[in-house]
């Protein structure tokens, strides 16, 4: 209920706010930037998204809230805080996120699986939906590899 997720919001903007260094805000539903959903799943909807972006971004921590509900790479900003999308293990191409925090900020790095087996699958599932999908999830290099600093 709209309640509920106001006071999950104020627990996880209070504490970005009282936090000494970089903020990693993991998530499973990504915040939609467009107020109608133009993909496949929806995520958290825009105003909400909006809302809880500008809390978190008004602590002033160097901050990323990450989602992996898309199964693929997108990076935004709202402020200073990074919204990013990561893709999955099992869908083309295959990798997970590493977050390095460090004096400075906090820094995301998308690594691809290495197993030969695996790459194998994984560059199959680049042809579902008529190729597109290998096309299109992977995003940019910068949606991928990114970092937030003080």
């Amino acid at each position: 209920s709209a309640g509920s997720s106001l006071a999950i919001e104020e627990v996880v903007a209070d504490a970005t706010g009282s936090a000494r260094g970089s903020v990693l805000v993991a998530m499973h539903h990504h915040l939609q930037p467009l107020p109608v959903a133009h993909h496949w799943p929806p995520g958290v909807p825009s105003r909400e998204a909006a809302q809880f972006a500008d809390r978190l971004d008004r602590a002033g921590r160097p901050t990323i809230v990450t989602s992996g509900h898309t199964h693929r790479h997108r990076a935004r900003r709202y402020g200073r805080l990074w919204a990013t999308e990561v893709g999955s293990v099992k869908d083309y191409p295959g990798v997970w996120a590493a977050y390095e925090a460090h004096p400075g900020g906090l820094r995301q790095t998308v690594h691809r699986v290495g197993a030969p087996d695996v790459l194998r699958w994984t560059d199959r599932t680049a042809k579902v939906a008529l190729g597109a999908w290998g096309r299109w999830s992977p995003g940019q290099i910068d949606d991928r590899c990114l970092e937030v600093t003080l």
